[in-house]
């Protein structure tokens, strides 16, 4: 685990820090919330290094931007797509011309690499839509943009701490920016930039082989800046962190649910906003059992049988559960020219079945908008009866949802089968593993489900088959879960056939596997295999969102079966396993138990799923939350044995066990990327405290084309940066629509001898006066 180098003291930090960084961590990581960017979550290259700086208690990121391809035409009036992720509006600068915000739209906006007909594509219908002869002869641009971070410094200090190894990294435009209340670090750097423009036709018109060549550029400055994203998170963590032990996770409240009574079912948690906040829904697919007691169905059924219903149970937004489970509306879907969410797909209703898998993807648009997509595959409608059909989950939280049969699927799609894993990797991507066919043969076969997009823009699902892990994932009844850096599958049957298989060691593939480098499909590994049991019937989660590179992972482990010979009699049915990765190699460290409350009752925990409600910010910091739901066991010629659902709390128990201190900074580096231990002492000790300079006051729509001229002339002052205007004494009650611009004292007196007439930019100077304006970079940023 990783931990800040050391705790400021909290009259060492700055008295509006501690609000701000509960204002990120409460945007990025509670809930479904979306932060003030239109495609509203985090950039997936730059996540972990913004879930790494949010991990330390002295830093919180304001707004971020992984770096992007995008096409920009100035005579659009759409500008959706402009922002970087922002959790705080007051890190932009002024609006209007004087933020670079103006008209213009963005056709494309995109955070991975772009091919060469997604391009043409565009132009080509942006040039259908751009008939007029003006718009046909304007210019376009075609841009690459790298990466952009803004981080909330709790004191000065800090803030050239990360100051410092943002410009060792080579981000030399890096800066701070310092007000009375803020201490703000600009990460950025413009060596990768590269703008071009592009005219719509005529004899300045690029050609196809041109445009091939800049977007080949464009990807592989992309990738460059990806390494230098890379480099500058290992860096952090060296230098602003201790490795340490994983803590002690204690259960500190077991809250019973309202029973599912279904086993061999799949789940998934979805979370919507209204008027009081964010509420969670347990979704149910499919089972074998009685199914719940429902408000509208009464009592549950008096046989069991497999489910062709979908249940829900709500958490509110106060943490009030309802009292029972409610069955989901459903209705025929519709599609619009035969698709839904941008798919080829069929509506269809929905067919009882159990032991299907479940999983929930993001699905992108060309202006990084994203959407949740809730995917189904296969499970088994009678005892000698799987399927392989792929299904599309399209839910209304309070309205009716629809289910629809996915067509056009890429790849050679997987066998029909039941009892295997669907895990979601990352926004795009999930893995298959392993499950039983119609010949009740276990596969050992390994798929790979993305959300892919053809050149002009229009998605699509494809499968990919890997076979070069033998028999790995040669499992059945198995569990899996995944971190962004991590693939784990635990226990599970290799064989089936013999009705007392499943109780010997034989039969049972106990064994934990790691699959590391989830990033390129070129680079999957089995990182790691070791015989330890962990049976099947099994479930299992992630207790840490992320790993920020770190060397340790806890993953939570409910129930399942073990083979009769196993002599680990001291197995609680929740104990969580500490997987590390200290000396390059991963194994397993540590099994810790779960001791459940002296009157919880679960019954066997068999055939349930896990629901993982809350990590908090990080499962180091704040509490987890998680339900089990449903479970069981056939009675065969007694009556079924069902598991009780129950919400469990747990937090850590903060031990310090260090493994890694942190390193010191280079100081003499001898590539172009250092920063001397001098030039930081160069710094000046600028105080913070309130302070008005001399500023002059212009209309937003001027700022830009005043600021030059002052520049130009040698008047603008260089300690301060323009900021809105907040005088209303000087400029009226319409003050909001100036912006006040530093100048220098000297430069007072001859803007006073000059008229207002003579010359023409003197005209667009509303006022003079005094104004407290925030320091500029430059006065932090000296190399």
């Amino acid at each position: 685990m990783l931990r800040p180098d050391y705790e400021d003291q909290p009259n060492e930090l700055l008295p509006s820090f501690n609000a701000l960084r509960q204002k990120t961590l409460s945007t990025l990581y509670e809930g479904n919330q979306r932060d003030k960017s239109p495609k509203g979550s985090v950039d997936a290259p730059i996540q972990d290094l913004v879930d790494l700086i949010n991990s330390h208690s002295s830093f919180a990121t304001l707004s971020s931007c992984s770096g992007r391809i995008a096409l920009f035409d100035p005579t659009g009036t759409d500008l959706s797509a402009i922002d970087e992720t922002n959790v705080e509006a007051e890190v932009a600068a002024a609006p209007g011309e004087a933020s670079g915000k103006g008209k213009g739209k963005w056709l494309l906006a995109a955070h991975d690499k772009v091919s060469l007909e997604e391009v043409l594509t565009l132009l080509e219908v942006n040039e259908d839509k751009n008939s007029n002869t003006t718009s046909q002869h304007s210019m376009m641009s075609f841009r690459f943009e790298p990466m952009l971070l803004h981080v909330a410094a709790g004191n000065l200090d800090r803030g050239k701490q990360l100051l410092q190894i943002a410009l060792q990294r080579g981000f030399r435009e890096s800066g701070l920016v310092v007000t009375a209340s803020r201490v703000t670090v600009a990460i950025r750097s413009y060596s990768l930039a590269l703008v071009i423009p592009l005219m719509r036709s005529g004899p300045w018109q690029l050609s196809t082989e041109y445009l091939s060549k800049l977007v080949y550029e464009c990807n592989d400055r992309l990738e460059e800046n990806w390494k230098r994203l890379d480099d500058l998170a290992e860096l952090i963590r060296k230098t602003l962190f201790t490795l340490e032990r994983l803590p002690n996770m204690s259960i500190t409240n077991f809250h019973e649910l309202p029973n599912l009574n279904l086993w061999g079912h799949t789940c998934v948690t979805a979370t919507s906003s209204n008027d009081s906040g964010i509420t969670t829904d347990i979704i149910a697919f499919g089972g074998y059992g009685t199914g719940p007691s429902t408000p509208l169905l009464g009592n549950a059924l008096p046989g069991a049988a497999r489910s062709s219903r979908v249940y829900r149970l709500r958490q509110s937004a106060d943490g009030v559960w309802d009292q029972s489970w409610t069955e989901a509306p459903l209705m025929r879907g519709d599609t619009k020219n035969g698709r839904v969410r941008g798919l080829l797909a069929e509506p269809i209703d929905w067919s009882a079945r159990e032991r299907s898998a479940s999983c929930i993807l993001q699905q992108t648009t060309h202006n990084e908008t994203t959407t949740d997509l809730i995917f189904l595959f296969g499970g088994r409608k009678s005892p000698g009866t799987p399927l392989s059909d792929l299904i599309l989950f399209e839910y209304t939280p309070d309205g009716c949802s629809s289910f629809y049969q996915l067509k056009g699927i890429a790849g050679t799609p997987p066998s029909a089968r039941w009892g295997h894993t669907l895990t979601s990797i990352s926004g795009d991507r999930a893995f298959l593993v392993g499950g039983r066919n119609c010949d009740s043969v276990v596969e050992d076969s390994f798929y790979i489900l993305s959300i892919q997009k053809d050149g002009s823009s229009v998605l699509f699902l494809q499968w990919e088959k890997l076979d070069r892990f033998g028999d790995t994932f040669c499992r059945f009844d198995h569990a899996s879960c995944a971190t962004s850096d991590l693939f784990m599958v635990f226990g599970g049957l290799k064989e089936t056939s013999d009705p007392l298989a499943p109780f010997s060691n034989d039969a049972t593939n106990s064994d934990i596997c790691v699959i590391s480098g989830l990033q390129d499909t070129s680079t999957l590994k089995v990182d790691f295999r070791d015989n330890y049991s962990c049976g099947f019937g099994l479930d299992a989660c992630i207790l840490q969102k992320r790993l920020h590179a770190s060397y340790q992972v806890q993953v939570l482990l409910s129930g399942g079966i073990k083979p009769t010979n196993d002599e680990d009699v001291s197995r609680q049915p929740i104990y969580v396993m500490e997987l590390s990765n200290e000396k390059g190699t991963w194994t397993v460290c540590n099994r810790r138990n779960l001791q459940l409350p002296e009157n919880a009752s679960t019954g066997p925990l068999v055939a349930h799923s896990l629901a993982l409600l809350s990590q908090g910010a990080f499962s180091d910091r704040g509490t987890i939350r998680l339900a089990s739901v449903g479970g069981g066991t056939a009675g065969f010629s007694f009556r079924p044995c069902f598991v009780t659902s129950f919400c469990l709390e747990m937090i850590a128990n903060m031990t310090v066990d260090k493994i890694l201190e942190p390193t010191e900074m280079k100081k003499n580096d001898n590539t172009s990327k250092r920063i001397s231990e001098k030039s930081l002492q160069a710094i000046p000790k600028v105080a913070v405290t309130n302070a008005e300079v001399h500023v002059v006051f212009v209309k937003k729509q001027n700022a830009k084309q005043v600021k030059i001229l002052l520049e130009n002339l040698d008047y603008l002052s260089e300690t301060h940066r323009m900021a809105p205007a907040t005088n209303a004494d000087a400029l009226g009650d319409d003050y909001l629509q100036y912006v006040a611009l530093p100048i220098k004292p000297q430069a007072l007196a001859k803007l006073n001898d000059v008229s207002f007439d003579e010359p023409p930019w003197a005209s667009l100077i509303e006022a003079k006066g005094q104004q407290v304006l925030p320091f500029r970079t430059a006065m932090f940023a000296r190399k």
